[in-house]
């Protein structure tokens, strides 16, 4: 969905670009390789992302104090939808067992029969949720639920192609709006989408990684530099009043928490999966405590002047300006064929069920890179149109991040839940007003 700016991996199988599955989706899900100890690193990994470089200047927004509180509560929220998505997975479990003994029908409460396996069932996104969204919702809820994730991902090319073209942009201030720039871009996006699968690409995930651990220790020097010469920023507070511009906090939190994709993955690959709850606590547990420490030492450097990409604040002859521009521009330009897998994917398939391939005479799937290429005019599109990573994030990737991490995962679970379970359906209830109020006050900070 991020995933999170979060480099999807895991090894995982794609569809081809041709439309054809290049491994048995349940056979996918038997291969379980991961302790509880290399999960939570992966997960670590794929968290943090490109998201934690705006938090600052979404502090600017709403103060310290709730910007810390508010990141535990979106956290917290986040860690509900992923635990409803796997608690429906063992009730649906439960059920198929049922059935396999008795088969006599089994229906929801609205009367929609629960037979059959739903692991039989086509999948359309890069999570076995989506099957489950089809047992229990129907097809077009599938439809929805897998768009959701490409969108997410899409939403994340953009923000990356934006990225890239402001840093080097930077490089280049006089001649910022040289289309030069972007055609660079757009040569060497085309080059890299040309190679099939990327290998070994968790390197460049420890790279980016890398590059937000020397931000947070140029942050750091500013921030004694600062206190030292006491020049600390008087905007800097602990609570503003919570107007509109609130919804920007929103949009950017839950950007960088989306990760409903990447635990699905985990999920499928851990051989211990009864451990994945205690997993999915601690890796979250530590990502708050990150992206808090990382907002906060960012905002109390630069208060309201604080830059969407935080590492502008620093002069433009700091090392750490300039080194985290050029390292995580190249980062960015390598990882943004993992990132579009999932859109690759999902265009592929919304193709052959089209049935434009019989109107225009073309048999089979669409060549690889007519296919890939076409999603990247349209991330350069986008990103020409919409230059804001601070949009992309409050729109889109709002939008996206509640749909496939907080909405679907509870109202799955709430049809799936019976009648004497009054707590988990008020906390489903709680996930979707959470998610569908912060979206439209996300939407509506941008206005």
């Amino acid at each position: 969905m991020s995933v999170p700016g979060h480099e999807i991996s895991l090894s995982y199988q794609y569809t081809t670009c041709e439309g054809k599955q290049s491994k048995d989706p349940k056979e996918s899900v038997r291969t379980a390789d991961l302790n509880s100890f290399s999960a939570g690193l992966n997960m670590l990994k794929f968290i943090i992302g490109i998201g934690i470089i705006s938090l600052p200047e979404a502090t600017k927004h709403v103060g310290s104090v709730p910007s810390v509180v508010g990141l535990g509560i979106v956290a917290f929220v986040t860690v509900w939808g992923i635990f409803f998505a796997i608690q429906c997975h063992d009730k649906l479990a439960v059920i198929d067992l049922q059935d396999a003994a008795d088969t006599r029908t089994r229906a929801l409460s609205e009367g929609d029969s629960l037979r059959g396996n739903w692991r039989d069932r086509a999948d359309s996104s890069l999570t076995f949720f989506d099957r489950i969204v089809f047992k229990v919702l129907g097809p077009h809820a599938q439809v929805l639920f897998a768009a959701s994730i490409a969108l997410g991902q899409f939403t994340t090319c953009v923000i990356y192609v934006d990225v890239i073209l402001q840093n080097l942009q930077s490089y280049f201030p006089l001649h910022s709006h040289d289309p030069s720039i972007l055609i660079g871009i757009i040569v060497v996006l085309a080059v890299f989408l040309l190679i099939p699968t990327f290998q070994g690409i968790a390197v460049l995930s420890a790279l980016g990684l890398s590059t937000y651990v020397f931000l947070f220790v140029g942050l750091l020097i500013e921030l004694i530099n600062k206190m030292q010469s006491g020049t600390l920023p008087q905007s800097a507070v602990l609570i503003k009043p919570l107007d509109s511009s609130a919804g920007l906090w929103f949009g950017n939190s839950c950007f960088a928490f989306s990760t409903f994709p990447i635990a699905m993955m985990i999920y499928d690959k851990m051989n211990d999966r009864a451990a994945f709850y205690n997993v999915i606590k601690s890796v979250f547990s530590i990502v708050w405590f990150v992206y808090s420490a990382f907002a906060l030492l960012g905002y109390y450097c630069y208060g309201d002047a604080t830059n969407t990409l935080i590492y502008f604040n620093f002069p433009s002859d700091s090392i750490f300006r300039s080194g985290s521009a050029a390292v995580l521009a190249c980062t960015l330009c390598f990882s943004y064929l993992i990132q579009a897998m999932p859109v690759f994917d999902y265009t592929a398939q919304a193709w052959g069920h089209s049935g434009l391939a019989e109107q225009f005479g073309v048999k089979g799937g669409l060549p690889l890179p007519v296919l890939r290429w076409t999603v990247l005019a349209l991330t350069i599109v986008v990103a020409h149109l919409v230059p804001s990573v601070k949009v992309m994030m409050n729109t889109l990737g709002a939008v996206s991040g509640v749909l496939s991490g907080f909405i679907f995962p509870a109202v799955t679970y709430l049809v799936l839940s019976d009648r004497d379970e009054w707590l988990s359906r008020c906390q489903c209830c709680l996930v979707v007003a959470i998610g569908v109020l912060g979206g439209i006050y996300s939407v509506i900070g941008v206005l």
